[in-house]
């Protein structure tokens, strides 16, 4: 299923053109500034497009980010962080970056250890002799 030249990417060219950014009005600290300016950046992509981001990938993003993507398969992300819009339009890029190469990295699949280690086969034999050795000294002492 899995081919195994699969790498992980340490950065991402996110295409700004796929992507619906839109700046509200922000809350929180900032002063006059925050009533005035439109600081907040919502970012908005629809995943199953996203064809700048692998098939595989996709389909683990929507599963691992449930929460964030609607009935219609749109992501969402806001920042409001920063007093600025391009800071804010930064920081969102960034999470987005993120999230993304989070569910690039495949699954790992779990053996089942089957048999028995090395040092449980010790602590095994160590606890029957000292069940042995307990046992031993219940025994009746004979008086000759």
């Amino acid at each position: 299923m899995y081919s195994s030249e699969w790498v992980v990417p340490k950065k991402i060219e996110i295409p700004s053109e796929n992507l619906k950014i839109t700046f509200v009005k922000s809350s929180g600290p900032g002063g006059q500034n925050v009533n005035k300016v439109n600081t907040q950046v919502n970012l908005r992509f629809h995943v199953m497009t996203a064809h700048w981001i692998p098939f595989e990938v996709r389909e683990r993003l929507k599963q691992n980010e449930k929460n964030r993507i609607n009935k219609e398969g749109i992501m969402g992300l806001a920042s409001q962080q920063y007093r600025t819009q391009a800071q804010n339009k930064k920081d969102v890029l960034k999470k987005l970056e993120i999230i993304i190469l989070k569910s690039y990295s495949r699954p790992q699949r779990r053996k089942m250890d089957t048999r028995i280690s090395r040092r449980m086969k010790e602590k095994k034999k160590t606890n029957k002799n000292r069940t042995s050795i307990l046992k031993s000294n219940r025994k009746r002492i004979v008086d000759y």
